[in-house]
């Protein structure tokens, strides 16, 4: 998953400068995710630059995560999204953009990032949370998958878990075949402060550092889960610098668990 964005040039620069590596449809929706991770919201950098450098994590296994899914928009990749329920998902809020209803898909079932696998379904439904971190996305029809498990129980600190997704792997623009996966850890929002000095504490976020260097999120892997204990305990948020030894930020699904069962439930 997982490769490079974020620091010192202008991140809209580095947005323009996507657009030629992509066709018509995929330009849209690459653009706008662009500019969705480099705008500043929450501690999100509103800075980015490219690079050539690879980073890839382990190849992960779907029976392992089959509540895994891909959000798309006009049946491209866009965000990760976690099944909750037979009829809802759960993403990042970032991963919302002002477009029709009908561009959004839901794959599900799928190991492999291409446009020939997996089932697709509709999205009907968009409910954001109030406070506008995460978004629940519900389906036309039902999930065959198996849900995953939440917990109202928080991560304790330094606790291992692990974020699966479809993230670049290299820049520019370069997606995985496969779904891949990184092991990180749980950090204090004391030692998160002193390595990510943007990043702002707040009730609801999860600090995490990736156990090995040039491993974790970046442009694709926004609103993939993070496993722990056979639980999903959050969803992907940001990350300043895919290419360094940094801390990710996770939107906690335990601290918003009451709003999320009375949406779905």
């Amino acid at each position: 998953m997982f490769c490079a964005l974020f620091n010192s040039l202008k991140g809209q620069i580095v947005c323009f400068g996507m657009m030629k590596h992509f066709g018509n449809v995929e330009t849209i929706v690459m653009f706008i995710l662009c500019l969705n991770l480099v705008h500043k919201n929450n501690g999100i950098p509103k800075e980015a630059f490219m690079s050539d450098k690879f980073i890839v994590g382990r190849i992960a296994e779907l029976e392992d995560f089959p509540f895994m899914a891909s959000l798309r928009i006009k049946s491209v990749h866009y965000c990760a999204s976690t099944i909750i329920h037979p009829k809802w998902a759960i993403t990042a809020a970032q991963c919302y953009q002002i477009v029709p209803f009908s561009d959004y898909t839901i794959v599900s079932s799928t190991q492999q990032l291409n446009y020939n696998s997996g089932l697709e379904h509709k999205v009907i439904n968009i409910t954001l949370s109030p406070d506008g971190d995460l978004a629940l996305l519900e389906i036309a029809d039902t999930f065959k998958e198996t849900p995953a498990i939440l917990t109202k129980n928080m991560l304790g600190n330094f606790e291992l878990g692990i974020i699966v997704g479809w993230g670049f792997t290299a820049t520019p623009g370069t997606t995985p075949k496969d779904l891949r996966m990184v092991y990180l850890r749980i950090m204090q929002d004391s030692e998160c402060n002193v390595r990510y000095n943007d990043y702002k504490p707040k009730a609801g976020l999860i600090c995490m550092m990736p156990k090995s260097k040039h491993l974790g999120i970046c442009t694709g892997d926004v609103g993939a889960p993070l496993v722990a204990n056979g639980k999903v305990y959050a969803v992907a948020a940001w990350r300043k610098n895919c290419l360094d030894n940094g801390p990710e930020v996770f939107y906690s699904l335990p601290y918003r668990y009451q709003w999320i069962t009375s949406v779905i439930m």
